[in-house]
């Protein structure tokens, strides 16, 4: 119980540091990346847990002497789970609200894992 009570309260209010950076020359994508919370995944994973982030993207335009111009909201899911039978990690990411199915991939290592799930590539 206190496990579970001290991880609910750490994901309360943790916060981490999301950095946003163009993802090409022709600034057409973005990569967001949220870090600082490698010990936490780690903490969590290594008590059978499952680690997820969950990304609400909102794309302006700033624009001076008028009101900003806002796309929608895009809703993010990444999650990341030990799998101790094949002892690989799963990363599974999925854009909310559309009809495709969620991507997965699994990588040996946790360090490679929590950057995978810390990221949305391609925004």
């Amino acid at each position: 119980m206190n496990l579970f009570l001290s991880i609910l309260i750490s994901t309360i209010f943790a916060a981490p540091n999301l950095q946003v950076h163009w993802n090409t020359q022709e600034k057409k994508e973005l990569l967001v990346s949220a870090l600082g919370e490698e010990n936490f995944i780690k903490d969590c994973i290594s008590q059978g847990l499952d680690a997820e982030y969950r990304f609400h993207v909102q794309l302006c335009r700033r624009r001076s002497m008028w009101y900003d111009g806002c796309k929608d909201t895009f809703r993010f899911k990444q999650s990341l789970r030990y799998d101790p039978i094949s002892q690989k990690y799963l990363i599974s990411g999925d854009w909310l609200d559309d009809k495709i199915p969620p991507q997965s991939t699994s990588t040996d290592t946790l360090a490679e894992a929590s950057k995978s799930l810390a990221t949305i590539d391609s925004v």
